[in-house]
């Protein structure tokens, strides 16, 4: 790549540090991501930004991806190329965006874990006590679930001061 090329990715830079407000998080992320893209032009002899191609792009993201990359940061590596050359674009640089038909790999969704039986323990605790404060605060209207709960007989069940009268269906 030629000097040219390297000063359109410090100009990209710039604008987004200093005319969009990104981190210093994000412009080092995409900073990365666009040297990823020119170490790849220099290896496969890319003149300049106008002879990369939509295949190029794909070649790059495969071989990233063979790497061991994940899915959220190729996408991520996409998304930086894709507004890369949409700046580009608007600079008169080039004519069309060769990362606006590439797809990123989808990514992986991790199963929930299942939980131990302490876990479960205390899931199950909790929600006893939750249910004892609802019963001290509703007594008028939760006894049924408090009968459910201690499987009592239909009686008179006892809440604070007073009796909740009881309701047999």
């Amino acid at each position: 790549m030629n000097e040219t090329a390297k000063k359109w990715i410090e100009k990209f830079l710039a604008k987004l540090r200093h005319e969009r407000n990104y981190s210093a998080h994000t412009i080092k992320n995409y900073s990365r991501d666009l040297q990823s893209l020119l170490r790849y032009c220099e290896q496969h002899n890319f003149d300049d930004w106008s002879s990369l191609d939509d295949q190029a792009i794909r070649a790059l993201i495969s071989a990233r991806h063979r790497q061991g990359l994940g899915g959220a940061s190729l996408q991520r590596m996409l998304s930086t190329f894709r507004s890369f050359f949409k700046f580009l674009l608007v600079e008169n640089v080039l004519t069309n965006n060769p990362a606006q038909n590439v797809q990123a790999p989808k990514t992986g969704r991790k199963l929930p874990s299942t939980l131990d039986i302490d876990s479960v323990t205390r899931l199950v605790e909790i929600t006893e006590f939750r249910l004892l404060v609802h019963l001290m605060r509703n007594p008028g209207r939760a006894w049924l679930k408090l009968r459910e709960m201690t499987q009592t007989p239909c009686e008179i069940v006892p809440c604070w001061n007073s009796f909740i009268p009881p309701v047999c269906v």
